[in-house]
């Protein structure tokens, strides 16, 4: 074969192998973060980071430094912190595989002392900050239930299985009056506790 015709079937042949190899890369890892909030001494079962496609496998990438990590299945986990340990910032990060690829899913995790923190005011006014009535460490009583009150005694708002979803309306969707803004709850934990005290609402506009 003459040199320049074995030259032009050499590069030929390595551009065919080099678009080959290009064709066939590994997916890039995709990152998503979570945060959660645990209470001292308090499981917390949750769910696996939302994907639009449907996951196939959890691989655990880095362990906790202040708890465990255990996968449920391909929906759930569960982090147990050690015991009596509080006020500390946890985390870890696990590999989601589903048809499409690997996504890498970073989650920080929120010690706290007391079993659940009621915030005193929220303002809803769709910013997308502090938009609801908050009580951090509700997702550890799954059972809980709230009851609000405006300051005549009229209940204004009534929840089984609260999720920190109140955003200040009626539990028909009506909107509140814009002049009243003190608000009275009464949240039972589901386990026998009952917690009580005034909730304001704030720029509302």
């Amino acid at each position: 074969m003459p040199v320049c015709l074995f030259l032009l079937f050499f590069i030929i042949n390595i551009g065919i192998v080099a678009a080959t190899s290009l064709s066939h890369k590994t997916p890039s890892k995709d990152q998503s973060d979570d945060h959660l909030i645990v209470i001292r001494n308090h499981k917390l079962i949750f769910d696996i980071v939302k994907q639009q496609k449907i996951s196939e496998d959890i691989i655990l990438l880095d362990a906790p430094e202040f708890g465990k990590v255990f996968i449920n299945s391909v929906d759930s986990m569960t982090y147990v912190p050690q015991t009596d340990i509080c006020e500390k910032n946890d985390s870890f990060s696990y590999l989601l595989k589903t048809v499409d690829g690997y996504d890498t899913i970073n989650v920080s995790i929120e010690i706290l002392c007391e079993t659940l923190t009621i915030l005193s005011g929220f303002s809803p006014n769709g910013d997308g900050v502090n938009d609801h009535f908050t009580i951090l460490g509700v997702q550890n009583f799954p059972n809980n239930s709230i009851l609000i009150f405006n300051k005549w005694g009229e209940k204004v708002y009534q929840q089984n299985r609260y999720e920190n979803t109140w955003a200040g309306e009626k539990n028909h969707g009506d909107s509140l009056p814009e002049e009243e803004s003190l608000y009275y709850y009464v949240f039972d934990n589901g386990e026998g506790k009952s917690y009580s005290g005034y909730v304001k609402i704030v720029d509302q506009t």
